[in-house]
């Protein structure tokens, strides 16, 4: 695939957002032409293989396939890191600087650096002759759909074990979901990292939550069954997504609905700023009081436990898994834009 977006005109398009008056200036379109101009600047460092590897038409239907499992599970698309050369990995890097906030970049970073740690631990089990060894910062692939423009429909995605981060692009507005982050542990409690810790907030904020309910408020907000042993969303199509269940935001405290508030604003504060904001207006203007939440487990703060937060379009999923305490998954959808399907994309 050429790609024909020169510098030149990426630049040229950015001075026109700066010139462009106050009235005028979205800096949603200004994030939107700098992850263009990052994003070509990352594959005019690519070789011709390696923009084979990275590079698939915006209607491919892996586009819309995304997964939290490590290399070994699940066979990705695009270009891994481990394929990549210095100069690459600062390119990349610069476009996920572009893409989230602070907080979303370093627990990026982490994520990866526990992946990297998981690989050197089976190492030490099980040597390098085993497919289990598929762990670790070589493994997380860049893929990009499209031609990175702001005049037509592009996307990208970078993802590997316990991250995937999607991001679908039109002239007129931009997708951010799914948003998949994780971590195992959640907290190291031995060695050179101890005290190095992940989703803090999600974790630590949803604990006092839980334990603030009344009785009758646990025994709105508590799910039925069985704990599930993973988040539920894939396919954002199954049964639960189209009820809400569980604990109204109206049948909350002031303090429990400021509670639920940081929760969400922990997931979409992961993004560029302007990003977040912009997300959270939608929210806030679908109705905060439209939120529901439900949980599953224990009330233990290290305890295995499940919750979820479901809006008209929003559906936050947290698993503290089962079978392993302090193994989190965690999921970001909004269900009828995931991957631009009710933006215009040009489709």
């Amino acid at each position: 695939m050429i790609y024909k977006l020169s510098r030149a005109l990426s630049v040229g398009l950015l001075l026109f957002a700066y010139n462009t008056s106050a009235q005028n200036y979205d800096p949603v379109d200004r994030v939107k032409l700098l992850m263009a101009e990052a994003t070509q600047d990352l594959i005019n460092t690519l070789d011709g293989e390696q923009r084979e590897q990275a590079s698939l038409p915006f209607d491919d239907q892996n586009r819309k396939i995304w997964n939290n499992l490590p290399t070994h599970s699940f066979a990705r698309k695009g270009l891994a890191l481990g394929e990549m050369n210095d100069k690459q990995k600062i390119a990349l890097h610069h476009l996920l600087q572009v893409a989230l906030s602070d907080q979303g970049y370093l627990k990026a970073r982490h994520i990866i650096r526990q992946d990297q740690q998981h690989r050197l631990d089976v190492f030490e089990e099980d040597g390098f002759d085993t497919e289990r060894t598929m762990y670790g910062h070589d493994y997380y692939y860049f893929t990009v759909f499209g031609q990175p423009d702001v005049n037509q429909p592009w996307g990208w995605r970078f993802e590997g074990h316990h991250l995937s981060l999607n991001f679908s692009l039109s002239p007129d507005d931009i997708s951010v979901t799914p948003m998949f982050v994780g971590a195992d542990p959640r907290e190291i409690i031995e060695g050179p990292y101890a005290g190095y810790s992940l989703l803090d907030r999600e974790s630590d904020v949803a604990w006092r939550f839980i334990n603030a309910l009344d009785d009758p408020q646990a025994a709105t907000a508590l799910l039925d069954g069985k704990m599930p042993d993973d988040i539920l969303t894939r396919t954002g199509k199954e049964e639960h997504t189209r009820q809400k269940v569980g604990l109204a935001f109206s049948a909350m405290s002031p303090a429990q609905q400021d509670d639920l508030k940081t929760l969400v604003r922990a997931w979409v504060y992961n993004l560029n700023f302007h990003l977040a904001e912009q997300e959270m207006k939608k929210i806030e203007e679908e109705g905060l009081e439209k939120l529901h939440f439900s949980w599953a487990g224990g009330k233990g703060q290290r305890e295995a436990k499940y919750y979820r937060i479901h809006g008209p379009t929003t559906l936050i999923e947290y698993d503290n898994r089962t079978y392993e305490q302090w193994h989190i998954h965690s999921l970001w959808r909004s269900l009828p834009r995931d991957f631009g399907q009710e933006i215009d994309m040009g489709n």
